[in-house]
């Protein structure tokens, strides 16, 4: 992990909040593209090493970041969470990526819809790279995400996944579902 730690560079993820990177976003200092490909940096350097995503699209999000350009170009207003990439875990239905609920009976199953939260936070101005993995129906067999101290190990289950995400700095915000252990 050390390792991993050290070859990770400093990023706007890291050093501004989403309230500095709205209000650079708003000057022009930096774009909904660069922000995007901030975050696609971090996934494709991790990802195969600790598998937290289960489905990601570099093209979908460069399209979203670019209809934001496209909308702050118009001199419309920028709403609060405008191209902050936000990673949904597999629970949460998305009309945009399969919802499988870390499960082998729902693989590539897309429901069609958004779930509620994940409406709220497009309509705030999201922008959603992929599916994050989870526990199977976020309760039972654990994902596929490993380790983070030592991928031979046991892989991490619920919560550790979206700690892993935001410990390798690729976006600052996750969404979770909070499951009683049983």
């Amino acid at each position: 992990m050390v390792d991993t730690l050290q070859k990770i560079k400093k990023n706007i993820f890291l050093e501004l909040s989403i309230k500095e990177i709205l209000e650079k976003l708003n000057s022009g200092e930096i774009s909904p593209e660069q922000i995007a490909c901030e975050c696609i940096k971090r996934i494709e350097d991790y990802n195969d090493r600790y598998k937290v995503w289960v489905c990601y699209d570099r093209e979908h999000l460069y399209e979203q970041a670019n209809k934001i350009s496209d909308k702050i170009k118009s001199g419309k207003s920028l709403r609060s969470l405008e191209a902050i990439p936000i990673g949904v875990k597999d629970i949460f239905n998305t009309i945009d990526f399969p919802t499988q609920m870390g499960s082998p009976l729902w693989k590539d199953f897309t429901a069609g819809n958004d779930a509620r939260v994940v409406y709220y936070l497009k309509d705030h101005g999201a922008i959603i790279p992929g599916k994050t993995d989870t526990a199977e129906f976020a309760v039972h067999a654990i994902g596929n995400c490993l380790n983070p101290h030592d991928v031979t190990r046991t892989r991490v289950h619920r919560q550790a996944a979206l700690l892993l995400q935001l410990l390798l700095e690729w976006f600052p915000l996750q969404s979770a579902r909070r499951q009683q252990d049983q």
